[in-house]
């Protein structure tokens, strides 16, 4: 289905400014939850979005559901320079002004972006992991496209980020084993293995929500975080940015990662565990805060 032109500024920006308990709980819990702040035109937009980008997937598309499982679980990677609405939304919407509140800045760092569906009936779970690959501030900002209930929610261990440890993550699917076996962290540290949160989760505190349209989750890309499938009768799709603090650097983990970054971006940096680069060129633009 074709996307309809929607000019940027014909969509009305909400304001939104995180307020200081807001940024209590992202700085302290690593992750918090805001009511109410993404205009429904643009959630509409981005739902529309999803749908021109299923039927003409990116070289990044993975699917995560197996031949005869229920449901479907799928996700596409880096999909604002391959479906330019999302781009339209990076630039229109008041995205940048929630991302720059969270670094206390002018500006933020746009790293990458992605989308998650989860079809009625799928029962694969996205395993507890971090996202690595920033040195410095980093963070996602997920949008949910469809009502969200906490049985299908992201969950989050409480104050992990501040652990100051780095863990090697469950494998997704087969095609993520060469990114476990030559990771390190650019101290030339190893990581831990993951605990068995599920099997201790009393010993954890786990944070999770209802969400709706319009709301938006931010969390600190260090926080140990996973998710359930989608037993519910609905779809449960979100839109996913990553930003960073404009001083951060790349530290890309693993080969897998380091290469799919480099792909993408074009840019020049060495594949190997200890590379700090800057972010450089319009794949990683310094979006500025909107008042």
């Amino acid at each position: 289905m074709p996307m309809p032109e929607i000019a940027a500024d014909t969509v009305e920006r909400s304001p939104v400014q995180l307020r200081p308990r807001d940024l209590e709980a992202f700085n302290e819990d690593g992750a918090v939850c805001l009511r109410q702040v993404i205009d429904h035109d643009w959630i509409e937009y981005l739902q529309k979005a999803v749908e021109t980008n299923l039927s003409n997937p990116s070289e990044y598309f993975t699917r995560f559901t197996r031949p005869g499982d229920l449901g479907g679980y799928v996700m596409d990677f880096w999909v604002r320079s391959h479906t330019p609405d999302f781009d339209e939304f990076l630039h229109g919407s008041n995205i940048s002004q929630i991302a720059a509140d969270c670094v206390g800045s002018a500006q933020a760092r746009f790293v990458f972006d992605s989308w998650i569906a989860k079809y009625p009936g799928t029962l694969t779970r996205t395993p507890w992991h971090q996202d690595w690959g920033i040195l410095g501030l980093s963070f996602a900002i997920w949008v949910p496209l469809d009502p969200t209930p906490e049985g299908a929610s992201l969950e989050i261990v409480r104050g992990s980020h501040l652990w100051h440890k780095q863990f090697y993550e469950e494998k997704f699917q087969p095609e993520f084993d060469s990114a476990q076996t030559d990771i390190s962290n650019p101290d030339g540290s190893s990581p831990e293995p993951m605990p068995d949160i599920d099997a201790k989760r009393d010993q954890y505190d786990i944070m999770r929500w209802t969400m709706d349209p319009g709301d938006c989750l931010i969390f600190n890309s260090l926080c140990i975080h996973g998710a359930y499938g989608n037993p519910y009768m609905q779809p449960v799709r979100r839109y996913i940015s990553r930003w960073a603090a404009p001083d951060a650097v790349l530290a890309p983990s693993g080969k897998l990662i380091a290469e799919r970054m480099r792909k993408q971006s074009g840019a020049s940096f060495p594949i190997r565990q200890d590379a700090l680069m800057p972010f450089e060129g319009d794949d990683f633009p310094l979006l500025p805060k909107r008042g």
